[in-house]
This record gives structure tokens, sequence and C-alpha cells, in this order.
């Protein structure tokens, strides 16, 4: 087993200033995923099983069931491996590591791809050891192109970006035509996209999240069917690749599929005119993914069969958000990216406790960026309900009167930006 190019890597790091305290922490955790991997391929699944969390050792299920998983992936993959590319990144407490390698067992161009996180609540403890094949990003004519349409994300508040690149190691969805550009997205909420171990549905933050429209259109095909999965158990039918899906005709050639929401969770219909942030969904389980999800990707026809090579994908990019922080106008993210729209969205009272439509609320992404405004200035705000709202994404809300037009003129036109995720408390105007 040779992992050398990261030992070269961390020596680079390390005569080129890597001194801060941040720096040192990417240094320890490609160190410490090194290590691991060395001695995984190598058969010491002891080392491994004592770095690993709690909850990384639950969903094992036994020490004894993890050295079964250890034989399995060395049958398949082997043990000499190469790595040719890497990738770190961090939020929160959190610390990823990815690793693209040679391996003596797989050819025609496939890699292996090992995913790695940890996490620092608890002594840099292994959360996440994943492998999985990747393969090259399918050659297209379409790189360049500029959609005609404008995309917002399809999503309220911060999540991850699962999968977005141009390459196999950052996007599984580049090795087919149809999905070449596509993204793949999770709710994350301080660091981590489920609680736990992870092994229902419901552990994962963006499961049941409201799923909204990219952008106005004409609905041409929707899925509304297809049973959720159970964790790590894809749907293995290419003619449910997609689980639960809605296609939107942008107009110009451009088709947009959303798609693994929800069972019965879907409220457009094929015909329905959709505009731009309107709810169609929620997100979901469903299709050929092993956990709750979201996919969104546009192609040159509205076609739903995800190996139909004459589907071609084109790229999305996604308007007014903030990527890591960092506000663009319009950009594609890429693997590991936090992305959060910025403009406004109105969501019924309805819609979030199943109630009567009696009040509308509006979401504030980030409270401190918004503009002087007169109604936000205001003390008139009184609780009216406390609960975790983690799974609707809501951090703050603004509430007035349903048949308020004015006031929704008011803040609709002052306030420009959305939804966000952080305490538990909502308030609204008396």
């Amino acid at each position: 087993m040779t992992l050398k190019r990261i030992t070269i890597f961390i020596f680079f790091m390390l005569l080129t200033g890597c001194n801060d305290s941040e720096g040192f922490r990417e240094v320890d955790t490609i160190i410490d995923s090194n290590r691991i991997t060395t001695r995984f391929f190598d058969g010491d699944t002891g080392f491994v099983w004592d770095r690993m969390s709690d909850d990384l050792r639950e969903k094992f299920g036994s020490r004894s069931s993890f050295n079964a998983f250890q034989r399995d992936i060395v049958n398949r993959f082997g043990s000499n491996l190469d790595v040719q590319r890497t990738k770190f990144f961090k939020h929160d407490q959190f610390n990823f590591y990815d690793l693209l390698s040679e391996s003596d067992n797989l050819s025609n161009g496939k890699k292996l791809g090992i995913f790695l996180s940890f996490t620092n609540r608890d002594g840099d403890k292994l959360r996440n050891f994943e492998f999985r094949e990747v393969l090259p990003a399918v050659d297209t004519n379409n790189q360049n192109y500029q959609a005609r349409a404008a995309f917002d994300l399809p999503f309220e508040a911060e999540w991850l970006t699962l999968w977005g690149g141009d390459t196999g190691f950052e996007n599984a969805n580049s090795a087919r035509q149809s999905t070449r550009f596509g993204h793949n997205f999770v709710r994350m909420n301080n660091g981590i996209y489920f609680l736990g171990n992870g092994l229902n549905n419901d552990d994962h933050y963006c499961f049941t999240l409201p799923i909204r429209a990219t952008a106005s259109g004409t609905v041409v095909a929707v899925e509304n069917t297809v049973p959720d999965n159970s964790i790590g158990e894809a749907n293995t039918n290419l003619d449910q690749y997609y689980g639960n899906y809605v296609v939107v005709d942008h107009g110009n050639n451009e088709f947009s599929i959303t798609a693994h929401m929800v069972q019965n969770s879907i409220v457009v219909r094929m015909g329905d005119t959709v505009e731009r942030g309107d709810f169609i969904g929620s997100c979901g389980n469903s299709g050929a993914v092993e956990f709750p999800q979201v996919h969104i990707h546009l192609q040159d026809s509205p076609g739903t069969r995800v190996s139909d090579a004459t589907i071609h994908g084109l790229p999305m990019q996604f308007e007014s958000h903030y990527n890591n922080g960092d506000r663009q106008s319009q950009a594609s993210p890429v693997r590991g990216d936090l992305v959060e729209k910025e403009i406004y969205s109105f969501l019924t009272y309805g819609e979030i406790y199943g109630e009567g439509k009696t009040l509308t609320l509006i979401m504030l992404h980030n409270p401190q960026k918004i503009p002087n405004c007169p109604i936000y200035q205001q003390s008139r705000f009184k609780q009216i309900s406390k609960h975790v709202l983690a799974r609707h994404g809501i951090r703050f809300a603004l509430g007035f009167s349903s048949n308020d037009s004015a006031s929704k003129t008011t803040l609709s036109s002052q306030i420009p930006y959305v939804a966000g995720f952080p305490d538990d408390t909502v308030y609204g105007i008396d």
C-alpha cells in the first residue's frame, strides 16, 4: 500500500509556511486520513476502529462487521493504491478529506474515491468513511453553453454541494451525458447533514424540506409514486433513477429536472405553469441515491431516461447566492461548497405548521445584513410559537396578516434577503 503523493503534499505544505491553526488542522486531517487509509488497506482494522466516532461504529454495527467490510473493499479494489488527487474542505467543527486513487482492480478510466470526515467535537474522531468507483466525466461540446433562463437554488437556507463540478472526482453526475453538469445538495447544520448515525431518513436535516422551482416555465413531466429508500439502499431500477421528479420546460430547449423528492409530496401536474420560487415538492430519498438529497440539472430535451445518450446536459449556474460566505451574482458550485440563496421568499403558515393559512411569513437569511427597514426596526414583535424548526430552514421570520397586501409590498421591496437557519423561535407582528 503506497500513498507517496500525500506524503509529498504534506511536506510541501509545511515548507510553504502552513503555520496558522487552520493550516495545521488541515495538515492534521491529511495525516490522519493517510494513516487511517493505509492501516485500513493493510488490514489493521483495530487501529481504524479505535479512531471511529461512536455513531460511525454504530453504523457498521460491530467490529466483526467492519472487518468483513474491509475484506470486501480490498477484494473489490485491491490493496496497492496510488493517490492521484486530494480535496480538503472544512465546515464548522468538521473536516472533510477526499482521495482519488488508481486501483489494481479497476480499468477503463475508473478510479477509487475514498471519502473521510472528522469531527473536532470529540477528539478528531472519524465520522464518515466511504468508498466508491469514480467514473471519468463524459466528453461534451456544451462546456461553454450559457443558459438563457435565470436559475435560483431550489431551497432556502444553507446547503452543502454534495456533487458538483467538471470531474468525476467532484461530481458523480458527470459520468452520463444527460446529467453531465448536475448538482446534488444536502442540508447542513453545524457541519453535518444528519443526526446520530444517520440510519433513518428522518435523521437527515434535508428530508421533507420544501423544494422550489428554480426558474419559471411549464411542467412537462412528473413522477410522484416511487417509494423512498431506506438509508444505504439505492433504487437500482434505471427507469426510476430520478425517483420522484419534476421536469420543467423553460423555453429555448432548456429543461430542468429536480429529483429524489418524497413520495406523493409533489404538488404540480403536467401542464401547470410554475414561477421561480414556487413550492413543487419535498426533499426525499427516492431513486438512485442512498440517503436524502436533492438533485437538479439542465438538459436540452424533456426525456427522463438517464441512460439516453441523445439527451445532453447543459451547464447550470445559480443567480444571487452566497457560496462559502461570498456573494455570487452567478456561479456553479462544486463539491464541498456551502450555498444559500439571497432573494426573499414567502411561505405560508399552513405550509410550516399544517394548519390554517392565517399568517404569511417572510424568511430572512441573514438578519444582520438587512438594510434599514422601519418594519424590522419596530419593536412590535411578539413570540407566537416556539418550535425546533431546523427541518424547515427557519432562522428568523417577520410575520404579517395574509390579507395585508400593503405590508407584503413594503416588506418585499425593502428586504431582499431570504430564509436562514437559526434559532428555534419564530416571531410575528402584532
